[in-house]
């Protein structure tokens, strides 16, 4: 969802285009950030900053290791300074959409640790239940942005489509980690309801 925005991206002078989140195994290629990232940057004739990492570590001990390699620290260093964000939406319940679960990176242990914390999607990587307080149980293993980084950017965009994302998109908004919205008019209409 958050590709086919890209076209509709313009900016006035040549800009960073960062790599919010890392990636993600066995996904189709409406999921990969990384080309996403790329195609951004030449959309608005800018630099890409590529995350080469998965998106979920195993431990939290990995992500610290794997957030000190030079190519990592050289993307994730450029998160401070980041005033836009455009993410997708991932809904875990009723129906999986979110690119982690559907990408093979959850272990069948972590999705049942999410639906017993309440989580009912993702908005950017990181996990929200239903009133959009984060779930903080994963945060020191996702390779990316943190939460707190995104809630400094001024602009936080987020793409995203389906009836089956809509208390997705509404626990995004509450948690603050979006505060604007690109919508199909379906999706938009039950968001609305």
């Amino acid at each position: 969802t958050v590709g086919a925005v890209v076209p509709f991206l313009h900016a006035e002078g040549p800009i960073d285009v960062v790599q919010l989140a890392g990636g993600f195994p066995g996904v189709d290629p409406d999921f990969n950030g990384t080309q996403v990232v790329i195609d951004t940057a030449a959309q608005t004739h800018g630099t890409a900053h590529l995350l080469h990492a998965p998106a979920l570590l195993q431990t939290a001990e990995a992500r610290a290791a794997l957030l000190e390699e030079p190519t990592v620290r050289a993307t994730s260093r450029l998160y401070d300074d980041v005033i836009v964000t455009i993410t997708g939406v991932g809904a875990l319940q009723p129906t999986a959409t979110s690119a982690l679960y559907r990408g093979s990176v959850l272990s069948d242990e972590l999705k049942s640790e999410l639906r017993r914390s309440g989580a009912i999607g993702d908005a950017g990587c990181h996990f929200i239940d239903a009133s959009g307080s984060l779930i903080e149980s994963l945060e020191d293993r996702i390779v990316g942005v943190t939460a707190a980084q995104v809630l400094r950017a001024d602009l936080r965009i987020s793409a995203a489509l389906g009836s089956d994302k809509v208390p997705a998109i509404r626990a995004a908004l509450r948690s603050g980690l979006v505060n604007a919205i690109v919508l199909d008019s379906t999706t938009a209409t039950l968001l609305l309801r």
